[in-house]
């Protein structure tokens, strides 16, 4: 939340254009490439003790970012939002340690690239933890729903609690103290895991990938992985903007919006799916759940057309409803998605470098179609890029066509 969403909603904030903004997507990389050090987890020291360090780490990282937004340019006015700029145009203006603006701001953006590198090896070990502790696949399928939850836990934190702040700073030093907190509580009360040191002499990222791609229709399901949530990335990847310049929200009904009723919707969503998942199977809930997620992007193409204004009490009313369709449709995908993924980590040795190279490549192409987001938003506007959302989910609807969930409803 702090590397994928902060991060943009304060480059937002100080009037940074849409095409800067839109590669502000790229950080998601690290996402993508996690596979290629996720043997590490596997194979050197407990999961436990990769989190606990991670969130040291992470914690050091956001008090630098704290101070230094303290030092760096003001945010500016929901009125000049729209605002656009270059680094050239803070090159003289004075800010931390004698240093200027655009260097305090390049000094920001390199630690938000640590900051993505250490997130993505965190969630290595983070999955590595729940797979090894939830070994049975009826716990992981019942759980899915589960996890979910608890990363919406963090997004209700970071879009109520973080951004209702005057000055941006609070809310880097605040996550960074709750990371600290994290930090503590993990390395007192998390349980440890046994480790897996009979393996570490043996294997190889070499043996890792070999053993993923031997599964049964695996080239379909790779399609499939990074196809499937590709509308839905794209449309997210430049929603900040969106409601903050285009619909005019204000910061308080813009926490209210995602922190509260998208994440209340998204939270539904994945929980009910899971457990509908559980009950009936893969097979029987993948189609409506896949068309439930791609359809509701019209929601944002008609947002986009109608341009509701939230500072109307019908305008906001019509955002609110449209905006818990999308995430309640986006949780219903992600829940389906999460399934096909624990399916494929059928190895117990592998099991975190499997999972990272499935959730690596889920987001895959929306990492690499976000960072032009803004850019396209700038040429063609935000209605033309909506519909350019739907026309990307088309594919994943067709790859259905071609995989046997029922082989996958067995594993």
């Amino acid at each position: 939340m702090l590397v994928r969403w902060l991060c943009g909603v304060y480059f937002t904030k100080i009037g940074a254009r849409d095409a800067f903004i839109g590669y502000l997507n790229w950080l998601s990389i690290f996402w993508n490439l996690k596979f290629l050090w996720a043997p590490a987890i596997d194979f050197y020291g407990s999961s436990k003790r990769w989190i606990v360090a991670l969130e040291a780490l992470m914690t050091a990282v956001m008090l630098l970012v704290s101070y230094l937004s303290f030092m760096g340019p003001p945010m500016v006015s929901l009125g000049a939002l729209k605002k656009t700029w270059n680094l050239a145009e803070f090159a003289e203006k004075p800010a931390a340690l004698g240093c200027s603006q655009a260097s305090v701001l390049l000094f920001i953006l390199g630690l938000f690239i640590v900051m993505a590198f250490l997130s993505a090896t965190h969630d290595i070990a983070i999955d590595a933890y729940y797979l090894q502790r939830f070994k049975d696949p009826s716990f992981q399928a019942a759980y899915s729903g589960v996890r979910s939850f608890a990363y919406r836990l963090a997004v209700i934190f970071a879009k109520v609690a973080l951004i209702g702040y005057s000055f941006f700073y609070v809310g880097f030093l605040l996550s960074a103290a709750v990371l600290g907190l994290l930090c503590l509580i993990h390395a007192f009360c998390l349980s440890p895991l046994s480790s897996q040191s009979n393996h570490k002499q043996t294997v190889s990222i070499k043996q890792a990938w070999s053993s993923y791609l031997s599964q049964p229709q695996i080239k379909r399901l790779l399609v499939f992985i990074v196809g499937y949530k590709l509308g839905d990335e794209v449309l997210f990847s430049m929603n900040t903007p969106f409601l903050l310049r285009e619909l005019l929200v204000s910061d308080h009904q813009y926490a209210w919006l995602s922190g509260i009723v998208g994440t209340t919707a998204f939270i539904a969503a994945t929980t009910v799916s899971g457990l509908l998942m559980s009950r009936y199977g893969l097979k029987k809930m993948i189609w409506p759940l896949s068309l439930l997620m791609n359809l509701a992007i019209w929601a944002y193409v008609l947002l986009a057309y109608i341009k509701p204004n939230a500072q109307t009490a019908l305008g906001f009313g019509l955002i609110t409803w449209m905006h818990a369709i999308e995430y309640a449709a986006s949780g219903a995908g992600s829940a389906a998605l999460t399934m096909v993924l624990l399916k494929t980590c059928r190895s117990p040795v592998y099991q975190a470098s499997h999972f990272a190279i499935g959730s690596a490549l889920m987001t895959l192409g929306g990492t690499l179609l976000g960072g032009f987001s803004g850019t396209l938003i700038e040429s063609y506007g935000y209605f033309w890029f909506y519909v350019f959302a739907f026309m990307c989910a088309i594919p994943s609807m067709i790859t259905l066509c071609f995989i046997d969930f029922n082989l996958m409803d067995k594993a």
